[in-house]
């Protein structure tokens, strides 16, 4: 399967409220993880990247719920997913990725 785009499109004016670019959120709530220190010290991440680097993550996860709802308007569904097992690594081939590579070799 490729890879899918979930960046929100840019907001139009809605309920007569002008658009405020930078205030509007650039992807949907709950599409962003944070990986704290205990879990990076698992994950074997002990340099941080830099602000704006592309990371590959590759994680599994069990269905927790489940939703429908109608209504005369839309139908909305959702699936939620608890991520419980997570592997980050830089895309292979990325000068991060070099780097990386070169680091590990000096170790």
């Amino acid at each position: 399967m490729s890879l899918v785009s979930t960046k929100l499109p840019k907001r139009k004016e809605r309920d007569s409220q002008p658009e405020v670019a930078i205030d509007s959120p650039r992807f949907p709530y709950g599409l962003e993880i944070t990986l704290e220190d205990e879990i990076l010290k698992r994950l074997g991440i002990s340099k941080l990247p830099r602000v704006g680097v592309e990371l590959k993550i590759r994680a599994v996860g069990s269905v927790t719920s489940v939703s429908e709802n109608k209504n005369a308007r839309r139908e909305d569904r959702r699936v939620q997913i608890q991520i419980e097992k997570i592997e980050v690594t830089p895309p292979k081939g990325s000068a991060e990725d070099a780097v990386s590579d070169a680091i590990d070799g000096l170790n």
